[in-house]
C-alpha cells in the first residue's frame, strides 16, 4: 500500500507560476472597501463601508490523485477521549458524524484523495514504533498531550514548526498550543479544529445553578460577567454549602457538599491564577517558575476549603462508599451524585455535559471558567485534560510527504472550522441549552484561555511536587525538595530534546 503516488507533483508545481486565480490572494486579507453611498447633499459624505473578506488558506491549486491520508487515532466510540471527529462512513443523522463526512468529502473530492482512519487505544506508542522500524505507513497521529512529550525526545516525531503551507496563526489552529509546547524552534503538536477532543476536555468549573440559588449565593455566570470570580469567592461558596441529608450524623456520599474534587484539581485551580510552572528562557533552557509566594498563596487558600470533609468530598473518598458499585467508576458515580444535586461545583470540560444529560439532570448546570487568583488578574487561564490528543507527523514520513501533508492539513483545518467546529459548538454545546445564553459566553472565554504547561506534556512532573504540598500542607518544604528533582528532569529532557532537534 502507499499512499504517494503522485508527490513529486507538487515539487513541480511549486515551480511553477501563481495560476491567476490565486494571484489575488496575498494571504494578507486587505480589507474591501466600495464606493460610499450617493447623497443628495453635497456636503454630506458618508463614510465607505468597509467589510473583511472571509479567512481563507493560502494554498496552490493542487491535487493528489490515488493517494491516501492515513490519521491513527483514539477509538470513536470509548467512555472518554473518544475521537469521533477524525472518521465517518457517510451521512446518517448524527449530528457530529455527518459534520465529519462532509468535510473529509470536501476534502477528498477537492484533492482526489481517500482519508484513512486507523483506531488505536494508544496512537503514539504503534506511530512510534513505526517510526522506529522507518515505516511511513501513518501521515498522521492524534496523539494524547501526556504521550507527545515521550516519544517526541525519542525522534519519533517531525519538528512541525515550518510544515509548508500551515499558518498557526489562522483561528482554525490553536495558536497557544504552538506556543506552550515549542521548544528552541522545536514543535512537535498541535491542536486545531480538526479534532474537538481537547477543547471538550479543558478543565473549568461545572456547577448547579439551582443549589447556588437554593443556598442564597451569587449567580457564578454574574460573576464572571463582574469580574468578581476569584479563589476567594469560589472558596466562600464552597464553604457555604453543606448538609447532611440523611441525617445520620456522618458526611457520605448520600450528602451534600459544595464541591466533588480530586487531588489534580490544584494544578488547574493555580493555572487558573496566573501561575506558570515552567517557562523557556532567553538562552533556550527551561527555568522552574512556580517556586513563589502567590503559588504558597494558592496551595494554602485551596487547602483551607478543599481539605474540609463537611464541605469538599475527594473522588478518592467516594470511591469508598458502596454506591460506586452502581456504575463501576468513581468518576461516573460522582458525576452521577452531582446530577443529583449533591454538590454545588465539580471540576471538569464540556465533555462531561453529554453524560450529565444522560443521567437526567433536571436541575439547571453550568459551566464558568476557572476562578482568578483576584480582580487584578486581567485573563482566565485553564489547562486541557493530558489524556486529549494533538495532531503529530510521525517522522518516518519524508520531506516531500511533508510538502503533500502540509497542504492538506492547513485545509483539513480550514474546513473543520466551518464544519465540525460549527456543530460542536454552536449546536452541541450553545444550542443543548439554548435557553441560557451564558453557557456560550462562558465556553467562549474559555476556549480562548487554554495554555499548554510544556513542563506537563513533556514529562517534568511539576503536578505531584504541588499536590504532594497541597496534601501535606508542608508547602515550602515540599517545594524545595521538590526543585531537584524538577531540575534535574529538566537537565535530562533539554539533553534529549538537543540530540533530536
Amino acid at each position: 500500500m502507499k499512499k504517494r503516488i503522485l508527490a513529486l507533483v507538487l515539487v513541480a508545481l511549486m515551480t511553477l507560476p501563481v495560476l491567476a486565480g490565486c494571484a489575488e490572494d496575498t494571504g494578507k486579507n486587505p480589507s474591501v472597501t466600495t464606493d460610499p453611498a450617493v447623497t443628495t447633499d453635497p456636503s454630506v459624505t458618508d463614510p465607505a463601508v468597509t467589510t473583511e473578506p472571509e479567512l481563507k488558506p493560502d494554498l496552490p491549486e493542487i491535487r493528489f490523485d490515488g493517494t491516501e491520508l492515513v490519521i491513527i487515532h483514539n477509538p470513536a466510540v470509548q467512555t472518554y477521549y473518544y475521537e469521533p471527529w477524525i472518521y465517518s462512513e457517510g451521512y446518517s443523522g448524527d449530528l457530529i458524524g455527518d459534520s465529519v463526512y462532509e468535510r473529509n468529502m470536501i476534502i477528498e473530492e477537492k484533492y482526489g484523495i481517500k482519508i484513512v482512519s486507523i483506531e488505536d487505544t494508544n496512537p503514539a506508542n504503534t506511530a512510534g514504533l513505526a517510526s522506529q522500524a522507518q515505516s511511513d505507513e501513518y501521515d498522521v497521529a492524534m496523539c494524547q498531550l501526556k504521550h507527545v512529550g515521550t516519544i517526541a525526545p525519542q525522534g519519533m516525531l517531525h519538528n512541525i514548526a515550518d510544515l509548508p503551507y500551515v499558518n498557526y496563526d489562522n483561528p482554525w489552529w490553536d495558536s497557544n498550543s504552538v506556543a506552550g509546547t515549542t521548544y528552541n524552534g522545536q514543535l512537535y503538536g498541535v491542536v486545531s479544529d480538526i479534532s474537538m477532543m481537547t477543547l471538550s476536555g479543558v478543565r473549568a468549573i461545572l456547577f448547579n445553578r439551582d443549589l447556588a440559588k437554593d443556598y442564597d449565593l451569587d449567580d457564578p455566570y454574574e460573576l464572571v460577567k463582574n469580574n468578581e470570580w476569584t479563589l476567594d469567592k469560589m472558596g466562600e461558596m464552597i464553604m457555604g454549602v453543606t448538609d447532611d441529608l440523611d441525617g445520620d450524623q456522618a458526611y457520605t456520599d448520600q450528602d451534600r457538599y459544595g464541591m466533588l474534587t480530586e487531588g489534580s484539581n490544584i494544578n488547574n485551580l493555580a493555572v487558573g491564577c496566573g501561575i506558570q510552572f515552567t517557562a523557556l528562557n532567553s538562552e533556550g533552557g527551561i527555568d522552574v517558575t512556580f517556586l513563589n509566594e502567590k503559588t504558597i498563596s494558592v496551595v494554602e487558600k485551596c487547602r483551607s476549603f478543599l481539605r474540609d470533609d463537611t464541605h469538599t468530598l475527594d473522588y478518592e473518598a467516594l470511591a469508598k462508599f458502596p454506591g460506586m458499585s452502581v456504575t463501576g467508576s468513581k468518576y461516573s458515580y460522582g458525576r452521577v451524585l452531582f446530577a443529583g444535586d449533591h454538590f454545588l461545583f465539580t471540576q471538569g470540560g464540556a465533555m462531561l455535559f453529554e453524560e450529565l444529560n444522560t443521567a437526567n439532570m433536571e436541575s439547571e448546570y453550568g459551566i464558568v471558567p476557572n476562578p482568578k487568583y483576584d480582580t487584578e488578574q486581567e485573563s482566565y487561564y485553564h489547562l486541557p485534560d493530558n489524556n486529549t490528543s494533538m495532531l503529530t507527523i510521525p517522522s518516518a514520513n519524508s520531506l516531500e510527504d511533508l510538502e503533500r501533508l502540509g497542504v492538506i492539513l492547513e485545509d483539513l483545518a480550514y474546513h473543520s472550522s466551518k464544519t465540525i467546529y460549527p456543530t460542536y459548538y454552536e449546536v452541541i454545546v450553545k444550542v443543548r441549552r439554548a435557553d441560557v445564553p451564558e453557557l456560550g459566553e462562558m465556553m467562549d472565554i474559555i476556549k480562548d484561555s487554554v495554555v499548554y504547561e510544556f513542563s506537563n506534556i513533556f514529562g517534568i512532573d511539576t503536578y505531584t511536587v504541588i499536590q504532594t504540598a497541597f496534601k501535606s500542607g508542608n508547602i515550602s518544604s515540599t517545594f524545595a525538595s521538590g526543585k531537584k528533582v524538577i531540575e534535574n528532569r529538566i537537565k535530562q529532557l533539554v539533553k534529549k530534546l538537543d540530540s533530536v532537534g
